[in-house]
């Protein structure tokens, strides 16, 4: 008797010890993990903030603040074996974006998806990041009235840039140093504004150029002959046909880069 009231007592203690040491922490995060350093920390609650995670029906609810293992759409690397750094942020319905992004010196892909506009919801310190992949894509086809074009900040980026990919963002132009990223491996700018004659400079872009759904009206043949990149432009409103040389020695080949809305050229 004496024995099993000793053990009772034993396990009593054991329960209490427990309820005393025990966190709300989830478990899972107890692991050998290498640790994020505080600046970046300090800057993604930042952007956990602005995009009011917190709010019901948040795809990103299931955040723990101070576990970054837990922050859906973060992406990290490690550096030197011993501390992490944020390398990818991947967003989406955020109305604003903190200035404070740019000072994330391992920043190398942002993607934010339903933005309303990039003139006030992506800050132009964002540029100061070494991106390699940009991806801003807006909740609504078009700003009707609405004038936008590329922030001239993002020329910071030109040598570090290698894959850019536009939808949405009520784009009507493009300024003259676009025609700078050469060395992009895909540019994608997709079901925006921009009209009038698709810009030669893109015949001298390395990678693959897509200008699917725009307003262009016009594509100046004497730039192919010549061995340049040649955009695909579906379902835009080309009117000019294709020559008989080209579409004889290329074929459906390149009809295929025009099809959709640009009946009249391809005749």
């Amino acid at each position: 008797m004496r024995n099993l009231c000793y053990l009772l007592a034993l396990l009593f203690c054991g329960v209490c010890i427990s309820s005393c040491t025990s966190t709300d922490e989830p478990e899972f995060f107890i692991a050998d993990k290498v640790p994020l350093n505080e600046a970046d920390s300090l800057i993604i609650m930042e952007l956990y903030a602005a995009c009011r995670i917190e709010e019901n029906g948040s795809p990103y609810q299931q955040w723990v603040k101070r576990h970054p293992d837990t922050w859906k759409g973060i992406e990290y690397e490690i550096v030197g074996d011993t501390i992490r750094y944020v390398s990818g942020i991947k967003m989406t319905g955020c109305d604003s974006v903190p200035s404070s992004l740019g000072k994330l010196e391992h920043l190398k892909k942002l993607h934010l998806k339903g933005i309303p506009n990039i003139e006030y919801v992506v800050p132009a310190e964002i540029f100061n990041c070494p991106l390699e992949s940009l991806y801003l894509g807006s909740s609504y086809p078009f700003i009707k009235g609405k004038r936008v074009t590329l922030p001239k900040e993002m020329y910071k980026i030109k040598s570090t840039l290698r894959y850019l990919e536009l939808y949405f963002i009520s784009l009507t132009e493009l300024p003259e140093w676009f025609g700078d990223f050469t060395d992009l491996e895909e540019c994608k700018i997709i079901a925006s504004q921009l009209t009038g004659k698709v810009p030669e400079f893109f015949g001298d872009f390395k990678g693959r150029v897509i200008l699917n759904g725009n307003y262009f009206t016009e594509f100046n043949w004497e730039m192919f002959p010549q061995g340049k990149n040649i955009p695909w432009c579906l379902n835009n409103e080309i009117s000019n046909p294709i020559p008989a040389e080209i579409k004889s020695k290329y074929g459906y080949r390149i009809q295929n880069y025009f099809q959709g809305n640009n009946i009249s050229m391809i005749r």
